[in-house]
């Protein structure tokens, strides 16, 4: 009996001890969490370069995104992109409309201090449009929407707890499509972009 009582004054005094080293451990290192400014919204202004038919339509010119981030750990986050972009021929004879809404995940790949390199990739829904000289007369194609996938790589260097800046590398490629004189209709194009983000 007496053997008995000093076991079970052992695991309830080893229960006890381990009580408060985990709650000390957990005093002296506290989880880390997201904080509050876990959604951006930011701004990308940078080069669009087109290719297939699209190149053919279309030269190559600047264009304006608008992304939503919202950052679901520390190494992930859902950004949504929407962008359109109107280009003209050299000749001003043909030309080609993008407008497009896609989502990606981007991960961290590695950081070093405030500087994140990272890379992303997801789905999106375009609508391409082709403006064509046939017979000296411009006809308007169909906007009909395309699935299409996009990635991209790129930095973001956080200047503070509200905004950073960054560039990104993102390519998009729509499915094809048929036109209304039965014309295949397809292309991509590479967007270099320099972003500001500002975290809500």
């Amino acid at each position: 009996m007496r053997s008995l009582a000093l076991f079970l004054i052992m695991i309830i005094s080893s229960s006890v001890m381990a009580a408060d080293s985990g709650s000390s451990s957990t005093e002296n290192f506290p989880m880390p969490t997201l904080g509050s400014r876990v959604q951006r919204v930011a701004v990308g202004l940078g080069q669009n370069s087109l290719g297939g038919d699209y190149g053919d339509l279309g030269d190559n010119g600047l264009g304006v995104d608008v992304y939503y981030g919202y950052r679901a750990s520390y190494m992930y986050e859902l950004m949504v992109n929407a962008h359109h972009f109107s280009m003209d021929n050299e000749q001003k004879t043909q030309t080609i409309n993008m407008t497009s809404l896609n989502a990606s995940v981007k991960g961290n790949l590695y950081s070093f201090d405030s500087l994140d390199f990272f890379a992303q990739g997801g789905l999106g829904l375009y609508w391409p449009q082709a403006e064509r000289n046939i017979n000296g007369q411009k006809i308007d194609g169909d906007a009909k929407a395309v699935m299409g996938w996009t990635a991209g790589v790129g930095a973001d260097l956080k200047l503070n707890s509200q905004y950073s800046t960054g560039v990104l590398g993102q390519y998009h490629d729509p499915f094809d499509q048929r036109t209304e004189d039965g014309q295949k209709l397809g292309g991509r194009y590479f967007k270099l972009m320099w972003t500001f983000s500002y975290y809500l």
